[in-house]
């Protein structure tokens, strides 16, 4: 029974990173061919072709790792660890990849309005009116720093060899080897994400809001309150929630080297509500745009 449950551990939390990378070629298989031209439908075929290369240079990564890297524990292989690689895949291939196909789709995405060329604007620096402070920075940088000091922690501490027992400091003990290697993982990934962040901000501070032509402070305001909600959420989801449950994960692991299944489990459990809570963000983020641009057909209904 004990490894029938490890075995479909492995199954599960192992599992959820080759779904995830092939996550964006799928959203793109299931998306609308529709270019408006050879020139388009030449483009299209091209960014699908780089989405396919590197789609496959991912996965061939990740089993690569996983059926010949290490283990960092009976459970969960390193391989897992790749899962970020996502977001270049979605942001930079797949999204280009789908406005090339459906050209509409950016029009829809930025609620253009090509029969109405008229437009009012609102003359507004956005970058700089980010409705992060600054203790938000303050807890995200001790929520990355906390999980850190908590693996690295663990240096001060002698390594039992996993057969003998007899306590081991140097690099052929595995389980030294797994911490080293946990905490290098950690501070990569945790940090890039720390840096990766204000550009994030950014991005989702300058996102197109076209005003209509006579121009609306109602608009505006409900722009301005999708803004900062879509801002915070990714802020709250991206850079204080993955790196907590990460860190979270990895000090057990350090921490608890016989628990294999249990931390297992755990980080399955949080894999999947992480993924749930995503998905709410994406889905609640989907109906407030609705909103604004119900609210602005509304408004250029009555121009």
């Amino acid at each position: 029974m004990s490894r029938n449950f490890e075995l479909l551990m492995q199954v599960i939390v192992n599992g959820f990173t080759p779904l995830l990378l092939l996550t964006p070629l799928a959203v793109v298989l299931l998306s609308k061919f529709n270019p408006p031209d050879e020139a388009a439908r030449t483009q299209a075929q091209k960014l699908f072709k780089l989405l396919c290369l590197f789609t496959s240079l991912s996965l061939l990564l990740w089993a690569g790792l996983f059926f010949f890297g290490p283990m960092a524990n009976p459970t969960l292989s390193w391989a897992t660890w790749i899962w970020p690689l996502v977001f270049p895949l979605m942001h930079r291939l797949a999204m280009p990849t789908l406005v090339a196909r459906n050209p509409e789709l950016s029009q829809k995405l930025s609620g253009a309005a090509p029969s109405n060329p008229v437009r009012s604007a609102s003359l507004v620096n956005r970058q700089h009116r980010s409705p992060l402070k600054r203790w938000h920075w303050v807890i995200a940088i001790g929520v990355y720093l906390l999980p850190l000091i908590a693996i690295g922690a663990r240096g001060l501490f002698p390594f039992e060899m996993p057969q003998t027992g007899v306590a081991q400091t140097s690099g052929a003990n595995p389980l030294w080897t797994n911490w080293i290697t946990m905490l290098l993982t950690y501070a990569g990934i945790g940090g890039s994400m720390l840096l990766m962040a204000p550009r994030m901000i950014r991005m989702s501070l300058v996102e197109p809001e076209p005003m209509v032509a006579q121009g609306a402070e109602e608009l505006a305001r409900a722009y301005q309150e999708r803004r900062e909600w879509t801002t915070k959420s990714l802020f709250w989801l991206i850079v204080v929630l993955m790196p907590a449950c990460l860190g979270t994960i990895y000090s057990l692991m350090i921490w608890l080297p016989n628990q294999g299944p249990m931390v297992g489990l755990l980080g399955a459990i949080v894999g999947v509500c992480g993924g749930i809570v995503g998905s709410a963000v994406g889905i609640i983020g989907s109906i407030k745009r609705y909103r604004v641009q119900q609210l602005k057909m509304e408004l250029e209904s009555k121009s």
